[in-house]
């Protein structure tokens, strides 16, 4: 049996566009993924105030995963100079605290508007 038509005043025939960064997009596209909606209906949807259901993790993104593993790696390092009797430069070892502590912090402000930052 076949979908039945909408009526004219139904139809979606105008179209609206916008540019986003790309940071920005991969967060919409995140959100109506986690929505189970394509990214036209979750932007339709929220845009018309009409109810969407996004759920939120805590979990950091494919992003803060890929340079917690780059710094992994790097501390992995340090640690197997270090161990082997060798000394390893500060200045490398604040670098990778200080990128720790930036990453950290998106993880833990990501996607929670209110929730305190990491010190």
């Amino acid at each position: 049996m076949a979908r039945p038509q909408k009526a004219p005043h139904e139809k979606a025939t105008e179209q609206v566009n916008i540019r986003l960064s790309p940071a920005d997009l991969a967060r919409v596209q995140a959100r109506a993924a986690r929505a189970g909606m394509t990214v036209s209906d979750f932007v339709r949807n929220a845009a018309l105030n009409k109810p969407v259901t996004v759920t939120e993790t805590s979990a950091p993104d494919a992003m803060i995963r890929h340079e917690l593993r780059r710094i992994g790696s790097n501390l992995n390092q340090v640690a197997h100079v270090m161990n082997a009797g060798g000394v390893s430069s500060p200045d490398r070892i604040e670098a990778l605290i200080a990128k720790l502590d930036a990453l950290f912090d998106r993880w833990m402000t990501h996607g929670s508007e209110g929730r305190e930052i990491r010190r």
